[in-house]
């Protein structure tokens, strides 16, 4: 079972902070990403990242409607790994043909409210699913009990790949998602507090318990 932290990227000083936090537990982090229209929030650019320094492999969660825009940006920062949303429509296959030819994994997210099998057709492209566990856009969403059937669904109709849930991770939620099929789990508020006040000091803490209650302290 992995685990990874999820970074949002408001601004560089803040994801600096969260950076040198995660990285005496992890050796990945996924950053979220957004452009203010797929969802209400933003972040940095995908050029602005590639002034950060870290030992941490990272990967990117794309809350844009047009990934295009940052694609290269992502691959040039040396993320090896980039999500996009199955909500951005036409513009998906496209994304996912970018991210292939740079050499870099490439996944695709769901939303709860969405269909899970949606994009079935082109999973066969794809090196993992991310089942998002709430409403993207920002910390401390609540958690959606229908990731667990999303998840369910999609192992049953063969998706080979890795099954990886973002959001609402927590020490009661996760051995749920594990036993319907995840295999990565990204977390962000259990372990860094919310937004507007954030707790980066019991990280080590708060990740042992999460280990604890999965059963692989």
């Amino acid at each position: 079972m992995k685990i990874l932290p999820a970074l949002l990227a408001h601004n560089l000083d803040d994801l600096n902070a969260h950076l040198r936090a995660a990285e005496p537990h992890f050796t990945e982090a996924q950053i979220d990403l957004m452009d203010g229209i797929f969802v209400p929030t933003k972040s940095v650019s995908a050029q602005d990242l590639r002034s950060i320094q870290t030992p941490l492999k990272l990967e990117a969660h794309l809350m844009v409607g047009d990934p295009t825009l940052w694609i290269e940006q992502l691959a040039a920062a040396k993320f090896k790994k980039i999500i996009i949303h199955q909500e951005i429509g036409t513009a998906m296959v496209g994304a996912i043909r970018i991210i292939k030819s740079l050499g870099l994994e490439v996944g695709v997210a769901i939303n709860p409210d969405s269909e899970a099998l949606a994009t079935k057709e082109w999973w066969h492209e794809l090196d993992l699913l991310q089942v998002m566990g709430v409403i993207p856009g920002h910390y401390g969403a609540t958690f959606q009990p229908i990731t667990l059937e999303h998840i369910r669904t999609i192992r049953e109709a063969g998706f080979t790949g890795l099954i990886q849930v973002d959001g609402g991770v927590t020490p009661e939620t996760g051995p749920m998602l594990v036993s319907a099929g995840a295999q990565s789990l990204v977390v962000g508020s259990y372990l860094f507090g919310s937004e507007e006040q954030p707790d980066l000091a019991k990280i080590g803490e708060k990740l042992h318990n999460l280990r604890t209650a999965l059963g692989t302290p």
